[in-house]
């Protein structure tokens, strides 16, 4: 079975689109921040205690993340993270 959700529209939206477009950004995000500061993926990995290939697919939008690993790897970077509801476009 495949799952959907319903827009305000009518229109399905496969969900595994959407999960694929969130862990996209937060990876897209991951990496900003990681540069920014000048951490290498090895470093992070250290930091976080995570394997490196781990951040390489986490940072290219292919790990599914759990909640518990976003707060890891914030806190590993020296940040908070933010989760909220916004409205949709």
């Amino acid at each position: 079975m495949t799952d959907y959700i319903i827009d305000i529209n009518g229109q399905e939206i496969l969900i595994e689109n959407v999960q694929s477009d969130y862990r996209t950004r937060f990876g897209s995000q991951l990496r900003d921040v990681r540069t920014g500061l000048g951490i290498t993926q090895s470093e992070l990995s250290r930091m976080a205690d995570i394997e490196r290939s781990n951040i390489t697919r986490i940072e290219n939008g292919q790990y599914n993340l759990s909640l518990g690993l976003m707060v890891k790897l914030a806190r590993a970077l020296g940040k908070d993270l933010e989760i909220r509801f916004t409205d949709r476009d």
